[in-house]
């Protein structure tokens, strides 16, 4: 049975990645538009754009060529490639292409990799994030950049992970210059009732915190500084940090309920940890630095509030103890591990053409590889699970993968060994190291409380 969790994944993408789909999608598309395609494959195309230039950041014309031609294609030029790939029939290919990708990603079930513990109650964990990639200045009319010191041109990755099975959700792609606050209710059609959302604060948003309540689902976000906070009693609470300290005394880690928003004053519970003293000390030097650059001075109410790190939820007591919101929490971590080996593995910010449609044709093929290198690696790490009771790292699996060329094996799916997958020793290379410090999955599994790891005596700070 165990063995079986990769042959499934393999046939997936032999029903996936095979010629007849391919040159369907390429008619459907018009990238062919005659029985005879001309000396342009789609399938070798599609192959040479999503395996060969994911392993490097290089995508000149003429290594496509050479790449084509090393894999049976008949030989192009690199203008008349510079032409395909400035047309918008191709762009239109390589987005069926992925769609089918993503809804073959989406279709197959993984089962459970993390264990209950503190997220028994939910049903799925999404996790949500973006992350931005500059390109070259000339595609700023197409992609513009989020302007003041950032770049001229560039684009973001909104994406959408679930935390118990592992595996990616979504991914959008928008300028840099769109806001993450335009994408707060990007989750909601994956929502169902019990499920849970973690957030940061660039998705902050209390109209959409309220339609994830009424669809039945959870939310933890962290609490952004601003907004207008009220007691449970619809009075304003102007210093919160001054009203935190004096609730909470000489504790660590405390809740109460509020209301947040000038409008909306919805009901939400907070929940206030204090943090150790030497993050207090890092976050009033920054702090500090911003309010110097600005030409302000750093007030008592804003000191006051880096003694806390503060989470805004509406799960109950019932549901889960104070203590347990920041172990919870820390699963939010994987969603930046993945876009660290996005970039390290595939080399997404790396993309410097000057055609806006090739940009894209570009980003969308490393986004192919990327939900199939995933797909793969959600396998090993529940057969990993499974029989060794291991965690897999997804940046040691993604250079592994790349390395030994896998994602071209699995345009010939027949010659894949799975003994190279089923090796334990190999796999174990894969694995997060053994350490005395614990996971966050085990944390969540063995319901481990932030006063456990972060002992609440390094917690007092500015009493």
């Amino acid at each position: 049975m165990k063995t079986s969790i990769l042959h499934n994944c393999i046939e997936q993408f032999k029903n996936t990645f095979n010629q007849e789909l391919v040159q369907k999608l390429a008619k459907q598309t018009k990238f062919i538009q005659r029985p005879y395609a001309g000396k342009l494959d789609p399938f070798i195309f599609l192959l040479v754009m999503t395996v060969e230039l994911t392993s490097s950041g290089a995508c000149a014309l003429q290594s496509i060529v050479e790449k084509c031609t090393k894999y049976g294609g008949d030989l192009i030029t690199a203008q008349a490639l510079s032409k395909r790939l400035n047309n918008t029939q191709t762009l239109l290919f390589f987005k069926a292409m992925y769609s089918e990708v993503l809804k073959k990603h989406l279709s197959t079930s993984s089962g459970k990799v993390l264990a209950s513990g503190f997220l028994e109650p939910f049903k799925n964990v999404y996790i949500e994030d973006s992350t931005s990639c500059t390109l070259n200045e000339k595609n700023a009319g197409t992609f513009p950049g989020s302007g003041g010191s950032g770049s001229l041109a560039g684009y973001k990755l909104h994406t959408i992970i679930e935390g118990v099975s592992n595996r990616i959700v979504d991914i959008k792609t928008t300028p840099s210059a769109v806001n993450d606050q335009s994408e707060v209710d990007h989750v909601l059609p994956f929502l169902k009732k019990g499920d849970l959302v973690l957030r940061d604060l660039g998705y902050f948003s209390i109209p959409s915190f309220k339609r994830i309540k009424e669809k039945g689902a959870y939310f933890i976000s962290r609490f952004k500084g601003g907004v207008y906070v009220y007691d449970d009693k619809g009075r304003r609470i102007k210093d919160l940090g001054e009203y935190v300290d004096k609730k909470m005394r000489n504790t660590g880690i405390d809740h109460f309920h509020i209301r947040i928003g000038a409008k909306e004053k919805f009901l939400v519970r907070l929940v206030a940890g204090r943090v150790p003293q030497h993050v207090y000390d890092q976050r009033i030097r920054e702090r500090r630095r911003q309010a110097i650059k600005s030409g302000r001075t750093l007030s008592e109410s804003v000191r006051r509030l880096q003694k806390f790190t503060f989470l805004v939820t509406n799960i109950s007591e019932e549901f889960l103890e104070a203590e347990a919101f920041y172990t919870v929490y820390k699963l939010r971590w994987q969603v930046e591990l993945l876009f660290k080996a996005f970039k390290r593995g595939f080399f997404i910010d790396l993309i410097r053409s000057k055609s806006p449609i090739r940009v894209e044709c570009f980003i969308i093929a490393k986004l192919i590889a990327i939900l199939v290198t995933h797909r793969f690696f959600v396998c090993v790490n529940l057969f990993m699970e499974l029989r060794h009771r291991r965690e897999v790292s997804f940046t040691k699996f993604v250079r592994w993968f790349i390395e030994h060329n896998f994602l071209l094996l699995l345009f010939d799916p027949w010659k894949v060994n799975l003994n190279i997958f089923m090796r334990k020793s190999r796999c174990l290379l894969l694995c997060k190291q053994k350490r005395s410090r614990k996971t966050t999955k085990e944390l969540i599994e063995q319901k481990v409380t932030y006063g456990t790891f972060y002992p609440l005596s390094h917690l007092e700070v500015g009493i």
